[in-house]
């Protein structure tokens, strides 16, 4: 069990999950595009928190998306069985369960990681593989940003100027800006449905049968869409799902949208009736179980369901 957060673990060392770890994010990913790090670099992380590729790594965060960040990356890499807690953090906390203080113990490291790293180089692609989906009828490049960055009302970020979209990309939906991913939230945080969600993205021709590429503007989001659908959560997705990150970087050729392109332009905000949120009804959730294995929500206890 691990917690991943951006910086300093000043949360962390407050109150978290009895014997989870904690990961940087700025392990995983660094400056000035927020790309992830080397592969030699990713190699030295995973030793220095003990993982190979056959550790079940367990990942949760204040915000999900951070925790999905790692986890996606952690997959590129080839750790076979990484899973996410939905809802995080907060989802632990309203439950009530037990939390600790300060660092855990010292981790062994492990420098065997068992396998070459990338082991999985399909869920990362470059600037000319995302190209080449959009001259495909069998493949879409997903943008996972908020409307106003779609049409290119804003760029999202005070450190990103070219404002647009990539020309011919479709509207995954995201949330009310750049930090924020209500459009795939239940009101406590927790994941909506897999029927909502395939439902929200059937509106813009995403499809489960086909070869899908997410990308936000450095990844994180690109990066918790990538497993709610990898985790069957848009139904029978395909097993290509890859997430980008553009950072204003990755096709240069950006335009804007015409107005008229929106279909229905659900967001959190500015949702047209019976389109909003859905709230909690109590079902067990189920997030990134690779084998057949499902990750409850806590409701006292963290244990598995095979499924």
């Amino acid at each position: 069990m691990i917690e991943a957060g951006w910086g300093a673990p000043k949360y962390y060392l407050l109150s978290h999950i009895p014997g989870a770890g904690y990961i940087d994010t700025n392990e995983v990913e660094s400056e000035p595009l927020w790309n992830k790090v080397s592969d030699a670099q990713l190699k030295a992380m995973l030793a220095k928190h003990g993982i190979r590729h056959d550790t079940t790594v367990i990942l949760y965060g204040r915000d999900v998306y951070a925790a999905a960040r790692v986890a996606q990356i952690m997959l590129y890499a080839g750790v076979k069985d990484v899973r996410l807690l939905d809802g995080g953090w907060q989802t632990w906390s309203d439950a009530g369960l037990p939390v600790e203080r300060g660092m855990p113990a010292d981790v062994k490291p492990e420098p065997d990681f068992g396998v070459a790293i990338p082991a999985q180089p399909q869920l990362m692609l470059d600037m000319e593989q995302a190209r080449a989906l959009l001259h495909r009828q069998d493949a879409s490049l997903v943008s996972i940003r908020s409307w106003p960055e779609f049409i290119g009302t804003t760029s999202g970020y005070s450190y990103i100027k070219p404002k647009g979209e990539i020309a011919g990309a479709r509207w995954g939906h995201a949330g009310s800006d750049s930090t924020h991913m209500e459009d795939f939230h239940n009101p406590d945080g927790t994941m909506r449905s897999a029927e909502d969600i395939a439902a929200m993205w059937k509106q813009w021709d995403i499809l489960p049968d086909q070869h899908v590429a997410f990308y936000c503007g450095t990844g994180w989001r690109a990066s918790e869409t990538f497993m709610y659908a990898r985790g069957d959560g848009a139904g029978k997705t395909s097993p290509c799902m890859t997430a980008v990150g553009t950072n204003g970087a990755a096709i240069r050729k950006i335009r804007c949208p015409p107005a008229s392109a929106a279909r229905t332009a659900v967001s959190s905000r500015n949702a047209p009736d019976g389109a909003a949120l859905i709230r909690p009804t109590g079902k067990r959730r189920a997030i990134l179980m690779p084998d057949g294995a499902t990750l409850i929500r806590p409701t006292g206890r963290l244990f598995f369901q095979a499924g």
